[in-house]
């Protein structure tokens, strides 16, 4: 804890002087003192009015503004801070072997960890009545699990990281575990589970939480793992199961069905999702309102997606071009309600048609991540759709109908555009300087990308002159993108932001460049080693050589 007290500190020419801080595990607190002589002087310092003149409420509010792990460093201050932050806010504390006393100490803890539990605690749980998340870390055996959910009936998050449930033999706690009664955790609304791969551990904790616990209102489960298993969640939509053969994270979920809101496994970047809609309704199947597939759309799901009308969010990961059908099937069936689409995947030429959004009333964001793939009829895309994601081929004259008709885009990006052999000659078959122009005149436009482009598909040089010599105009700003081959490098993208200052009114848009690159353009020698060079634009000398690769 270290202190800073300064009260030598320069006045301004108004006289102030700046008030003393007090550094307390790297938080700055400021106390204040009053200018007022009547009431203090410099020679008095108990006069001054600091936080700890101040009551509780008021610290209270105070607190109230700072996270639960600055509030844990405050506690350590004063025995007033201390009971403010235990009393109102309750405490966070990781219990270990070493720390096993904090289990009876700390009758405030609202977060508890146990890490590494050996030791067995039966009574004595002196946060029993306050705990509300409740986090198990790497390995528990069965009599502190058990014993502890029993003490702790009013946790509402429950969490598992690299648990497995140590069953010894002839451990007369573990047959305790085994041989419980019922756990009610009533009040339990989320369940998570953080593991690196889908571990027998992992099963035994489902059979567990299955057999032995009973829940009202659990509406989360979320399973963090880094390869999770191929398990058939079309059962789970289904009115009977076999519980011989069904899978104990899929048991589970049926167990859950009457209340479960979301499910989410997968790696934290690229999860899998299902959110229900209204389970109370107790609907069959069970509809949903978020569907979320990495990383491919398998079989498997084809029965559930066939069962939805209700869907706002899909994201279908890779999908196979066999399932395509089915697939704009269920976009035409989910027309009504559907915000969200994205799809992925590789195809061998086959034509990607827009016009399946037509109906789409409420798109608002849309990517279709299909490579090797034209899409078409981009113009009948719904007017309303704020966010537009194209990768692989498209037309120019798609491009082109995109500028004319979705005035509502706020964010377009197009990646790996390739070139659409179209016309005899390559060169009108590029995105050029006036289909760019366009582009940037849609009414909302705030984000307008080109990534991962080469020479052939669109005409970099002279965009990226004009974009040069537009560049001081404000509400304008754009960065370019470049790989780096055999020394040298390639622009490959563009980046264009546009804000509230930019002015398509006012703005000359027949403008054309006539200089030179090389007369306009700063590059200042880029870190071989960079991805993206960002300009700021002036008229100066021309570009420095870049130097050889280290």
């Amino acid at each position: 804890m270290a202190f800073s007290n300064d009260h030598n500190a320069e006045q301004d020419s108004s006289g102030y002087t700046d008030p003393p801080v007090i550094l307390v595990n790297d938080l700055e607190v400021v106390t204040f003192e009053t200018q007022d002589d009547q009431l203090a002087s410099e020679n008095n310092p108990e006069n001054c009015i600091g936080l700890n003149n101040l009551i509780s409420e008021e610290l209270v509010k105070i607190f109230s503004f700072l996270s639960q792990e600055e509030r844990q460093k405050l506690r350590t201050v004063c025995r007033k801070w201390q009971n403010v932050v235990d009393i109102v806010f309750g405490m966070k504390i990781r219990v270990k072997n070493s720390t096993s006393d904090l289990v009876k100490v700390c009758p405030h803890a609202v977060e508890v960890e146990l890490n590494s539990m050996t030791q067995p605690f039966e009574s004595g749980i002196a946060f029993a009545q306050t705990v509300r998340k409740l986090m198990l870390t790497n390995i528990v055996v069965t009599y502190n699990l058990v014993s502890f959910l029993n003490a702790c009936a009013n946790i509402t998050h429950l969490g598992f990281t690299n648990v497995i449930l140590d069953l010894p033999i002839n451990d007369p706690w573990s047959q305790f575990g085994k041989d419980s009664t019922n756990i009610p955790l009533d009040s339990l609304e989320s369940l998570e589970i953080k593991c690196f791969t889908f571990t027998e551990g992992v099963v035994e904790i489902m059979n567990f939480l299955h057999d032995k616990v009973s829940f009202k209102r659990l509406k989360d489960v979320i399973i963090n793992v880094q390869n999770p298993p191929v398990i058939p969640y079309q059962v789970m939509f289904q009115r009977n199961i076999n519980p011989a053969t069904t899978h104990p994270l899929v048991k589970l979920l049926v167990k859950l069905r009457p209340t479960l809101r979301k499910f989410l496994i997968g790696r934290p970047n690229m999860p899998t999702i299902l959110k229900f809609q209204y389970p109370e309704k107790d609907e069959f199947p069970p509809q949903l309102e978020h569907l979320e597939i990495h990383p491919y759309f398998r079989e498997e799901w084809s029965p559930i997606l066939r069962e939805q009308n209700g869907l706002k969010i899909m994201n279908l990961g890779s999908c196979n071009v066999s399932r395509w059908n089915e697939i704009q099937g269920a976009v035409m069936t989910n027309a009504s309600c559907l915000e969200s689409f994205t799809i992925g995947g590789l195809s061998f030429g086959q034509i990607w048609d827009c016009a399946v959004f037509q109906t789409c009333s409420l798109l608002r964001n849309l990517s279709i991540e299909i490579s090797h793939s034209n899409k078409v009829n981009l113009a009948m895309l719904p007017l309303q759709l704020k966010n537009l994601h194209v990768f692989g081929p498209v037309p120019k004259y798609e491009i082109t109908a995109v500028a004319e008709t979705l005035v509502g885009l706020e964010s377009l990006k197009f990646t790996h555009l390739g070139r659409i052999a179209e016309f005899n000659n390559a060169e009108e078959d590029k995105v050029n300087l006036d289909v760019f122009k366009a582009l940037l005149q849609l009414p909302n436009l705030k984000s307008l990308m080109f990534v991962t482009c080469s020479t052939i598909s669109i005409d970099w040089d002279m965009i990226s002159l004009w974009c040069t010599s537009v560049a001081g105009t404000h509400g304008f700003s754009f960065s370019e993108k470049y790989f780096q081959t055999h020394g040298e490098y390639f622009r490959n993208g563009i980046s264009v932001e546009l804000t509230d200052e930019f002015k398509r009114d006012a703005f000359d848009w027949s403008s054309v460049p006539m200089l030179a690159i090389s007369d306009t353009v700063d590059m200042s020698t880029p870190d071989p080693f960079a991805s993206s060079i960002v300009f700021h634009v002036q008229h100066l000398d021309p570009p420095a050589v870049p130097e050889d690769d280290v």
